[in-house]
C-alpha cells in the first residue's frame, strides 16, 4: 500500500482489495465446481482464505493507523483489556477517547462473532456458493469508492 500512495491513495488500497477478490473468486469457482474435499484440496483452500483474511487485516490494519485488527482477535481482546483496566482502574481519568476506543473494539469483536456464527450457517446451506457473495461485496465498495476519482478524472477531460 505505502510503495503506490505517491501515485493514488485510491490506488494503492484498491489493490489489496482487488486482489483478495480475485483469490475469493478462485477459491468460490474451485470449490463450487472442482472440490472433493481432499487433505490438500482442504489446506490450499484455507490457505487462500487465510492469505485473503491477512490482506483484508493489513488493509484495515494500515487505513486506520494500527487501531483495527479485524480478524485478530488475540490483539483485540489484549486490547480490549488493557482499554478497560484502564477505564476502571480509580487514578486514571475516563475520557472520551478512550471510551470511544472501547466502543469500536466491542463493535468489531460482536461482528467477527456475528459474522463467524452467519459464515458457518450460510455455508452450511449454500457451501462454497456463500463465497461469491463477499466478491460482491468488495466490488461494491471499490465502486462507492473509486467513483469520485472516476468522475474527477472525466471532468477533467470534458
Amino acid at each position: 500500500v505505502r510503495s503506490l500512495e505517491h501515485k493514488s491513495y485510491y490506488r494503492a488500497h484498491s489493490i489489496p482489495v482487488i486482489i483478495e477478490i480475485i483469490v475469493l473468486l478462485c477459491v468460490a469457482v474451485y470449490g463450487h465446481n472442482f472440490y472433493r474435499e481432499t487433505r490438500l484440496e482442504r489446506e490450499i483452500v484455507l490457505g487462500a482464505i487465510i492469505f485473503a483474511m491477512g490482506l483484508q487485516n493489513s488493509l484495515v490494519s494500515t487505513v486506520s493507523g494500527g487501531l483495527i485488527k479485524s480478524s485478530h482477535l488475540t490483539g483485540l481482546f489484549t486490547d480490549l483489556g488493557g482499554e478497560l483496566a484502564e477505564c476502571v482502574h480509580p487514578d486514571s481519568p475516563t475520557n472520551e477517547v478512550l471510551r470511544n476506543r472501547i466502543y469500536v473494539r466491542l463493535t468489531i469483536l460482536s461482528f467477527y462473532i456475528l459474522g463467524g456464527i452467519l459464515g458457518g450457517f450460510l455455508f452450511n446451506i449454500f457451501e462454497f456458493t456463500v463465497f461469491y457473495f463477499v466478491p460482491l461485496i468488495l466490488l461494491t465498495i471499490l465502486y462507492y469508492d473509486l467513483s469520485p476519482l472516476a468522475l474527477h478524472k472525466l471532468s477533467k477531460i470534458f
